[in-house]
C-alpha cells in the first residue's frame, strides 16, 4: 500500500490518488518543513502551488477542524477535516503519527496529527464521528497511518501501562516500548472501520535515517503531511 515516490522525497499510501486525494508525508531530504520555503516547494513539487496550505497550532490533543474557504490560518487543533478542493491541509510531524482517513468515494477526508497524548484522546475516533456527521459512514472510510516513531524505538515509562491497551505495549530487555501505530489501528477498528481498510507504514522515523526525529536527534526540525481534495 505504501510506497516512497523517489523524485518527491515523499511517502504516499496509493489508495489516496485512487479516491480523488493528494497526500503524502515529506522526509528530511525536502528540508524542514517549519520554513515556509520549503512548504511552499514540497507542494509546488505535488503540484499543489495554486492552493494555499493551511497549518494548525498543534496541541496534543483531539480537536479536528474544518478546512474550507473560510478558514483562518493556524487555529488550534490537531486535526483537519475537508470535503472540498482549492485549500491543502498540514499537519507536521517528527514522530508522531500523520493519520490520514478517507472516503472510498473521495467525498472528504482527514488529516491528524496524533502522538502519545493525541492518540490517548483519540483523535482517530473524533476524525470518523466527524466524517459521519458529513454523510460518510465509517465502513466506507480507508485509513493509512504514516511513517512515526515505532516500537523498536519508542520506549515509554512504565506509567503508560495505565494509559494503553496491552496490546500496544512490547515489554523488552527491561524497558517498555509504545506501538503507536498498533494502538491507532485498534482505536480505528472499534470507531468502525474493517481492518482490511487500515494501512500502516512500516517506517520508523527515529532509526529511519530519511526522517527527521526529534527524539533521536533532540532538535526541532519538521516533516510535513499534506492532504488536498483533487476536484470539486
Amino acid at each position: 500500500m505504501m510506497v516512497a515516490i523517489e523524485d518527491l522525497n515523499v511517502h504516499v499510501d496509493r489508495r489516496l490518488a485512487e479516491a480523488g486525494f493528494a497526500g503524502g508525508v515529506t522526509t528530511r531530504a525536502m528540508g524542514d518543513m517549519a520554513q515556509a520555503d520549503n512548504r511552499a516547494r514540497a507542494l509546488e513539487r505535488a503540484g499543489l502551488a495554486s492552493w494555499p496550505g493551511c497549518v494548525l497550532r498543534q496541541k496534543h490533543g483531539s480537536v479536528v477542524r474544518a478546512l474550507d474557504a473560510e478558514t483562518e490560518q493556524s487555529p488550534e487543533g490537531d486535526g483537519w477535516l475537508l470535503d472540498a478542493a482549492g485549500r491543502v491541509a498540514l499537519v507536521y510531524v517528527a514522530d508522531c503519527m500523520p493519520i490520514f482517513i478517507w472516503d472510498r468515494g473521495g467525498r472528504a477526508a482527514a488529516l491528524l496529527h496524533s502522538g502519545w497524548r493525541g492518540t490517548r484522546a483519540n483523535i482517530a475516533a473524533a476524525a470518523v464521528e466527524a466524517l459521519a456527521l458529513r454523510g460518510v459512514k465509517p465502513a466506507e472510510l480507508r485509513a493509512w497511518v504514516g511513517p512515526h516513531a515505532g516500537a523498536c524505538c519508542y520506549a515509554v515509562g512504565s506509567d503508560f501501562k495505565a494509559l494503553f491497551r496491552p496490546e500496544s505495549l512490547e515489554p523488552r530487555g527491561g524497558r517498555l516500548y509504545l506501538d503507536l501505530g498498533k494502538e491507532a489501528a485498534a482505536q480505528l477498528l472499534e470507531a468502525g472501520l474493517s481492518r482490511e481498510a487500515i494501512a500502516k507504514s512500516p517506517a520508523c522515523t527515529v532509526c529511519g535515517s530519511e526522517f527527521f526525529s526529534f527524539r533521536r536527534d533532540k532538535a526541532t526540525r519538521r516533516m510535513m503531511a499534506f492532504l488536498a481534495k483533487r476536484h470539486a
